[in-house]
């Protein structure tokens, strides 16, 4: 059985912050290249690489201080782009999954969206097919593309202005949450994921230094990037029920599985709101506080 190129998602003792986000950006490119080389293969390979665009994304915004903005806004388009092509598999098969999940313990409820499950098991199976030897070539050409970009940049060694990117990812993140339950649409809270997300993979890195506060960090943003996650996804099921044909699902049926996606959705909001305070508790010069100095 093949395995992946090894990783190491975190600065190695007496690395230089440069040295070592730029080893870390070129293993993720490399990773992401060999998932994606097998992405037809399975919906894992697909997943993985969507996961290796948001870690490369996560610390290019880290460096956002330390390398030229042209560099860093093209690199940071095409990896983001590179996910997108791939979203709509992703999206397909985790719609089919949910809805299992969320009917499963209501055998009538399972029954009256049989409908709507094969149109969802006919959407990813269409989206997979779609995914051709072509597709992958030239995702996997962009993917090498990224790679020769982070190899051409010229990285400083000086931890400091790193750790500004941190301190701004840090600052979206607290605005997008105050928005998200100020203003709770998908689209807000949607947002405000992404930023946890990037938060949590740059505290990753950084919780290799033993700065004592950063795994309770990482594993407060995974529980919220996990609960958002989920959150968006009940979302994108919610929208395609209401938009498949009449005959796939009945009114009451389709109301039925609104009223089980709300309950679900806003039980998960309500749940990671005392989380999200305390990563977001502290105003975002008191955040730094508790991690620049040991660079410095």
């Amino acid at each position: 059985m093949e395995t992946p190129p090894a990783v190491t998602f975190s600065l190695g003792v007496g690395e230089s912050t440069g040295a070592g986000l730029q080893r870390i950006l070129v293993e993720q490119a490399d990773l992401g290249t060999w998932h994606l080389e097998r992405a037809q293969l399975s919906d894992i390979h697909v997943h993985e690489v969507r996961k290796a665009t948001k870690r490369v994304r996560a610390v290019l915004r880290m460096l956002g201080d330390d390398i030229d903005s042209r560099d860093y806004t093209s690199l940071n388009v095409e990896v983001r782009d590179l996910a997108r092509e791939l979203s709509e598999i992703r999206s397909a098969v985790v719609q089919v999954e949910l809805l299992g999940s969320l009917v499963a313990e209501d055998e009538k409820l399972t029954i009256a969206t049989s409908g709507l499950r094969g149109e969802l098991v006919a959407v990813a199976d269409k989206q997979r097919q779609g995914l051709d030897d072509s597709e992958v070539d030239g995702l996997s050409l962009r993917f090498a593309s990224v790679r020769s970009g982070i190899d051409e940049i010229e990285f400083h060694d000086d931890a400091t202005t790193s750790l500004g990117g941190v301190r701004r990812t840090y600052k979206r993140g607290r605005r997008s949450m105050t928005h998200a339950y100020a203003v709770p649409t998908v689209e807000s809270f949607h947002i405000w994921r992404k930023q946890v997300k990037y938060l949590r993979h740059q505290m990753e890195i950084l919780q290799s230094v033993g700065i004592p506060r950063i795994p309770d960090f990482v594993a407060d943003l995974e529980e919220i990037g996990e609960g958002l996650g989920g959150d968006h996804d009940l979302a994108d099921l919610e929208r395609t029920a209401d938009t498949v044909a009449v005959g796939t699902l009945s009114s009451s049926t389709r109301r039925q599985l609104k009223e089980v996606i709300d309950t679900r959705r806003s039980g998960l909001e309500l749940k990671l709101k005392p989380i999200a305070a305390r990563v977001y508790g502290a105003n975002p010069g008191a955040f730094a506080e508790q991690v620049i100095p040991r660079f410095v």
